[in-house]
């Protein structure tokens, strides 16, 4: 079989997705920069991803951060932090504020926010293990697109096929290997993020991260 065969059973069925790429350090001297369409920043980075990047920030609410660091991150904290960012300056998406791996306490945490951000920008509605899909999908038909969150890449994938064909639009947060790529593509993902393209793996030619970028991400100034 040729590359190029290969490539193109790869990429089967799929549609292309847009790259937002997490914040990192020198992002411009990074592979995956020419396929980012907006920088990916908690409220802690967002001055420095802001200096660095010409590109739309998407404001993340630094749920899942403070959980890998195994940090409460308390409700006022979060908003807080969050509005000091739209005090200053503009975000293309953020994400409402949820708590990772709790879909009960996540969703009353999004209901809460919903007046303080809708209006200010495009909202994701993050969904975590238990939330309620349908509502999760009615909210953010209003607001801009739901954001799957979760713990795991099994989460990720059994939710992003249960809203595969929904009519929203759909985010999946923190993929990067082959397989969830195409997955996720193959289910009509409208956009994904990862750090792993834009962390300093110019010299590393194993994986090809320039070529699994180049299956399933729209290059920056295509539509």
């Amino acid at each position: 079989m040729t590359q190029l065969a290969f490539e193109s059973l790869l990429t089967e069925g799929c549609r292309r997705m847009r790259y937002f790429a997490g914040y990192s350090f020198s992002l411009k001297q990074r592979i995956g920069w020419p396929f980012a369409h907006a920088v990916v920043t908690t409220p802690r980075w967002a001055t420095r991803a802001q200096q660095e990047s010409a590109l739309p920030l998407v404001l993340d609410n630094g749920a899942y951060p403070a959980w890998v660091r195994g940090e409460a991150l308390p409700y006022d904290a979060q908003v807080s932090a969050m509005l000091d960012v739209l005090d200053v300056m503009p975000v293309s998406w953020l994400v409402l504020p949820d708590v990772v791996g709790d879909g009960d306490e996540s969703w009353e945490r999004t209901m809460r926010a919903v007046p303080l951000f809708a209006g200010r920008a495009r909202c994701f509605v993050a969904v975590q293990e238990g939330t309620d899909l349908d509502a999760a999908c009615e909210l953010a038909r209003d607001v801009g697109g739901v954001f799957v969150g979760g713990k795991d890449w099994a989460f990720k994938r059994e939710t992003t096929r249960t809203l595969s064909g929904r009519g929203v639009y759909v985010h999946v947060a923190r993929i990067s290997i082959d397989s969830a790529l195409w997955f996720c593509a193959s289910h009509g993902v409208e956009s994904f993020d990862n750090t792993t393209f834009v962390r300093g793996f110019d010299c590393n030619q194993l994986p090809d991260y320039r070529r699994r970028l180049s299956r399933y991400a729209t290059p920056r100034g295509k539509t």
